[in-house]
């Protein structure tokens, strides 16, 4: 009689159990390639380790690794490099089995994803057509924001053809144009006030009120760009927010000297339809002030809170919410002259929500509210106010882009504004040393505007790489009562399989502000838009994906700009006049700014980064009125800004940037003698010294269990340089020397921070 078939293999089992020699389950492989999220480039020299183990290896010249023997089950993959987010990654491992997988990596604070959507190769042209045109992301914003500042602004200071020579100031200017005509927008809406500082105290300094952990870009467009927001004569500078994750929870929390900053963010939902980001960040930047002024008793800081919310109501419409708030306060116990800031507040925010629906299989719809707020005061030591001001602002507005057919899509929008604007403004004087101030001067201004816009946006593009992108803007001001019509056009072609020419054109105008119309210098409504006719021309050539040289050539024409006459002082006939209370903004600047940019550009997320830039430029004013000529207040004849990132390893890496810069005239009428200024009867003839500086930053990975520290040390001014910058000076007489104009700015500054991510 047989055996049974179970019995025949049930024996040999139970012994071998019972000897302890169960075969185990065989061991699986992990094998893949790590990119750059947004690229899809491979990634070198990228650790990845399995769990809590040492089992670990590195990524090859393909971004390529293999883990084997690892047990089955489920694991945790941990991908870490330095320059990019802290990466885990989990995984289900079948017995025998072999794993493939391809894992992004995002740059910089960057939103963590696992999934590989190759948005735009390493160097990108948003804009078809725009001659110049440069876009920082991920690892370029967290090298040039500066860890003393932690600013974004900052990192704009070294982008192609930028001057900025005020260490303390976040503001900056592009060929000779004043930050008050540069545009500056955050999520599709113009933002002027979100910018951390004290009016009135100049030795603050300002910051913008955005971690720069929670941007995904800031793009600078330097001459001609479509005008989708417009009323700015100058270029423009767009911050765009990224999302949340929606793959898992993460926490990043940093220190420095000056700062500490914490974002968290996470999917929404069980579903994740959609995502959250919190940010906040405490000041404490006295420190830096007491380095570059050791006199100065005043102690600034400020905090700020972004935070953004991103839901899908389906496959097809999403809905956006996002805030910026800030304050920033300063104190100077030390103060005791009547018009002395002893207690300064400034506040703003920002609130935005959007809405956004694909209609059909070729349109798309965004409509966007927001509304801005922000307030300030200045007291005096006997708690008497001598500024204080509001500003309120509504807005609405509504986008659609359609595609009417293969290679021709049409854009367009219309958008109105509410804004209001008050301000007080006080002097007080002593009767005699003991008494308390009384009043000597009161000025006050209040004024509103509602401003309706619309702009339409042609693109045809007959072939590859030809590009005609025709527009045309109109704009209306209630405060002038005036009505603006801005055309422009974009154009791209190639010179050759490796050449191409980009060149724009278009007139860009701007409506004066509520103050110079109706404050204390106002020139009422009778002042007309300042006008600028920009001409762009330029020749690109790529080396490969990663690498580029660009040469561009401007011409900016401009009319009726604003000017307040009798403002400075000045010698006529050979006897000091001092400034004009009672002076008038007019419409009386007609000027022209023209020069040239060259760029070499290096962008990879493996081995050397970066770029090195070379303006020239010149920009000169005539008064309609009296014939005088001089050259631009922030006309800066040469510039050089380069930036360099080096990593050495998965661990490591090191970035440098230097900028010199010839300076801008000593605004105003004064002439230099044996080293010394005295007023003259000629306007900006002469130059502050020339600007130079050179930081470095280096960071260094410390991987733990289930999170990562980085350490960076940065050291500005390397080389100690002694660099000036403006200051509200005072006239000695009879003499009529200028003293008080200049100050020192940063000297060597070395500094540290910490990031710690879960």
């Amino acid at each position: 009689m047989g055996v049974p078939l179970y019995h025949m293999a049930a024996g040999p089992i139970l012994a071998a159990a019972l000897l302890g020699q169960v075969t185990q389950p065989a061991a699986g492989t992990v094998r893949g390639q790590v990119v750059d999220a947004r690229t899809g480039t491979p990634l070198v020299d990228v650790r990845v380790r399995v769990d809590e183990s040492a089992q670990a290896v590195v990524t090859g010249a393909e971004g390529r690794f293999e883990l084997r023997q690892v047990p089955p089950g489920r694991h945790t993959l941990h991908l870490s490099v330095v320059g990019f987010i802290l990466v885990r990654r989990d995984i289900e491992v079948a017995p025998g089995a072999v794993v493939e997988l391809t894992i992004p990596l995002a740059e910089g604070a960057g939103t963590y994803t696992e999934e590989l959507i190759v948005r735009a190769p390493p160097i990108t042209q948003p804009e078809p057509g725009v001659a110049v045109q440069q876009v920082l992301r991920g690892t370029e914003l967290q090298d040039l924001r500066g860890v003393l500042a932690d600013d974004p602004m900052r990192a704009v200071q070294t982008l192609p053809g930028v001057a900025a020579d005020d260490d303390l100031h976040a503001e900056f200017v592009v060929r000779g144009s004043a930050f008050d005509h540069i545009g500056v927008s955050l999520d599709g809406v113009a933002t002027p006030v979100l910018l951390h500082t004290v009016r009135g105290v100049e030795d603050t300094g300002s910051i913008m009120m955005i971690n720069s952990d929670i941007l995904d870009q800031a793009t600078l467009f330097s001459g001609s760009y479509p005008q989708r927001m417009g009323d700015r004569t100058g270029a423009w500078l767009a911050f765009g927010m990224r999302d949340g994750s929606r793959e898992r929870t993460v926490v990043r929390g940093a220190v420095s000297g000056t700062n500490a900053s914490a974002v968290i963010e996470g999917p929404l939902g069980r579903a994740r339809k959609g995502s959250w980001l919190f940010s906040i960040r405490q000041s404490y930047l006295d420190w830096i002030i007491h380095r570059v002024e050791p006199e100065a008793t005043g102690v600034f800081g400020f905090t700020d809170l972004q935070a953004r919310l991103v839901y899908d109501l389906s496959d097809r419409q999403q809905v956006q919410a996002s805030i910026v708030a800030g304050r920033s306060h300063y104190v100077d116990r030390e103060e005791d002259t009547p018009n002395g800031v002893e207690d300064g507040l400034n506040r703003a925010g920002l609130l935005t929500l959007a809405w956004r629906a694909v209609v059909g299989g070729s349109a798309v719809v965004t409509q966007r509210v927001w509304a801005v707020a922000s307030d300030f005061y200045n007291d005096n030591p006997w708690e008497q106010s001598l500024a204080d001001g509001r500003t309120r602002e509504l807005g609405y507005r509504a986008d659609l882009s359609y595609s009417l057919a293969p290679g021709v899509s049409l854009e367009g929008g219309a958008a109105i504004q509410s804004v209001s604007d008050e301000q007080h403004l006080r002097q007080y004087t002593r009767l005699h040393p003991d008494a308390v101030p009384v009043p000597r001067s009161h000025e006050a201004y209040a004024g509103d505007t509602t401003r309706p816009s619309a702009y339409v946006l042609a693109r045809w593009t007959p072939r590859p790489r030809i590009t005609l992108a025709p527009g045309l803007r109109v704009d209306r001001s209630t405060l002038v009562g005036d009505a603006t019509a801005s055309p422009w056009m974009q154009a791209e072609c190639p010179l050759g399989p490796s050449l191409a020419l980009r060149a724009g054109a278009g007139l860009y105008q701007q409506f004066p502000a509520i103050d110079q119309v109706t404050g204390p210098h106002g020139g009422g409504t009778a002042l007309m838009p300042e006008r600028a006719w920009h001409m762009d021309v330029g020749l690109e050539r790529p080396f490969g994906s990663t690498s580029r040289v660009r040469v561009a050539f401007y011409d900016r024409e401009e009319r009726d700009f604003l000017r307040l006459p009798g403002s400075e002082y000045r010698l006529v006939n050979g006897k000091l006049v001092p400034p004009n209370p009672a002076g008038r903004y007019v419409n009386a600047l007609d000027g022209r700014a023209r020069g040239m940019e060259v760029l070499m550009q290096r962008s990879t997320p493996n081995g050397l980064s970066g770029w090195f830039s070379y303006a020239l430029s010149d920009t000169r004013y005539t008064d309609r009125r009296t014939g005088e000529q001089f050259s631009g207040d922030f006309d800066q004849r040469h510039t050089i800004n380069a930036y360099a990132r080096y990593r050495f390893s998965n661990r490591l890496s090191v970035a440098g940037r230097f900028r010199h810069g010839s300076n801008f005239p000593l605004a105003g009428y004064f002439e230099e003698r044996d080293g010394r200024y005295f007023v003259s009867d000629q306007r900006n003839t002469t130059r502050l010294p020339v600007y130079a500086r050179l930081d470095l930053r280096a960071s260094r990975t410390f991987d733990f269990t289930r999170r990562r520290l980085t350490l960076f040390v940065e050291v500005l001014n390397v080389l100690n340089r002694t660099n000036y910058g403006p200051a509200d000076g005072s006239i000695r007489r009879p003499s009529n020397e200028a003293v008080g104009y200049l100050r020192d700015l940063f000297p060597i500054i070395p500094s540290a921070g910490i990031l710690i991510e879960f």
